[in-house]
């Protein structure tokens, strides 16, 4: 999503992560979205899978 969203868009993405902000700064959140897209592709692709995440596969013994 490059694009600016939509001021309905981003209400629903800011209402699903629970955030509540007055309208000026959504409308600047949408303005500077062209920052934030490229850090949050990235977010939605893990770098490793799972199971070579150390806390998946330590077991601590006692």
């Amino acid at each position: 999503m490059s694009e600016i969203p939509t001021p309905e868009t981003m209400s629903l993405m800011l209402a699903r992560a629970g955030i509540s902000l007055p309208p000026a700064e959504v409308e600047e959140l949408r303005q500077h979205w062209p920052l934030f897209a490229p850090m949050l592709a990235g977010l939605r692709k893990p770098a490793l899978p799972t199971s070579a995440e150390l806390a998946v596969t330590f077991k601590a013994s006692r």
